[in-house]
């Protein structure tokens, strides 16, 4: 299989929203996505409408669920409902129930709550409660196999974590059971995608604390719930042969069962802030970040990873992801610190 550019969607049109949430025509990032009924959701994310770049700028989250057509492309986004909570930073997996979001930042605290989103082909929308996390977790990853939602690492309780949580969607009265924690670092933003029965998690990273350094992992794990063991798995690697940070990307499993990662920070610059963040860090151009411009697609069969494609419209953190057959939208996200983009990257999966 390769990945190849059916088309690169550039035009605010497409992907701005109504003025019922004045500002998120910025273009949100942190935001849950996902697909349900054949529509693309988008939901919450947060951004920084006015003066991004200035001391003073304030940052804004966001409440709406949105739809957008993946066959008009060219369409409006659809305002159809709103989340309980203005919320960001938390996760999103597709299930064949709908969309479930985890966690997040609502109104400036962790949130442990959780929902499915459900939308008829008609396009109405319904919201339906889950169990709640067993702590507040938020800037986590979620995935989904069959009916089980996994969610794993982000902050819990505040502080990084190596959590892995399972909610059995067949029997939601059992709540969310926890999993033996990855091991090595905690990881805040990393991605996380299922295939062949395993979860894997890539990339993250955890700002320094007391007595701790800051870290910016570029390999990842992977998780057998039949064993209920972990084992290390390679990171991608870039044109250059250098370790490819995918912290702050995302992740789907395509429908051959190979799993795509794009987005994400690079590292060098990123945990160069982490460890001590200069005073012009936010003035830079966008191409001075080098967030990660490339698409991998590893092969849970081999092990190994390929880069499908590279453009300067992948490289973003924070975006949601939507998969919808062979295409696969990234939705938003930012540029660069505080800058956020409107816009949408469209790919067409093609067959082997």
């Amino acid at each position: 299989m390769r990945l190849s550019v059916l088309c690169l969607l550039a035009i605010a049109s497409a992907l701005c929203c109504r003025a019922e949430e004045p500002g998120i025509e910025h273009g949100v990032s942190a935001a849950f996505g996902g697909v349900s009924s054949g529509w693309v959701v988008r939901a919450g994310g947060c951004n920084f409408p006015e003066n991004p770049l200035g001391a003073d700028s304030k940052k804004r989250y966001y409440r709406g669920i949105y739809l957008l057509n993946p066959a008009e492309p060219h369409g409006e986004w659809k305002h159809v409902g709103d989340l309980t909570e203005c919320t960001a930073y938390g996760a999103s997996a597709t299930t064949r129930h709908g969309v479930v979001m985890v966690g997040g930042i609502a109104n400036g605290s962790s949130s442990a709550e959780a929902f499915l989103v459900r939308v008829s082909r008609s396009g109405k929308v319904r919201t339906e409660h889950l169990p709640r996390l067993p702590f507040a977790l938020d800037n986590t990853a979620a995935c989904a196999m069959g009916d089980e939602v996994w969610v794993c690492g982000g902050n819990a309780g505040g502080e990084p974590a190596n959590v892995l949580l399972c909610l059995d969607l067949g029997k939601k009265q059992q709540g969310w059971q926890r999993h033996p924690d990855f091991p090595g670092n905690s990881r805040v933003q990393p991605v996380v995608a299922a295939s062949g029965g395993k979860i894997y998690v890539w990339g993250g990273f955890a700002p320094k604390g007391e007595n701790r350094p800051a870290t910016l992992d570029t390999d990842g794990y992977c998780y057998d719930p039949t064993s209920r063991t972990w084992l290390a798995v390679p990171g991608p690697r870039d044109a250059a042969g250098d370790a490819a940070s995918l912290g702050g990307g995302v992740a789907v499993t395509l429908r051959d069962g190979r799993i795509a990662a794009a987005g994400g920070v690079n590292r060098h610059i990123f945990l160069a802030a982490l460890q001590e963040q200069q005073a012009d860090y936010l003035q830079h151009p966008v191409e001075w970040y080098r967030f990660n411009p490339s698409v991998y697609v590893f092969d849970p069969d081999t092990g190994t990873w390929s880069i499908a494609a590279t453009s300067a419209h992948y490289a973003r953190a924070g975006a949601a992801a939507a998969l919808c057959g062979d295409t696969l939208l990234l939705l938003g996200g930012e540029l660069k610190p505080r800058i956020r983009t409107p816009r949408t990257a469209v790919m067409r999966i093609e067959k082997p």
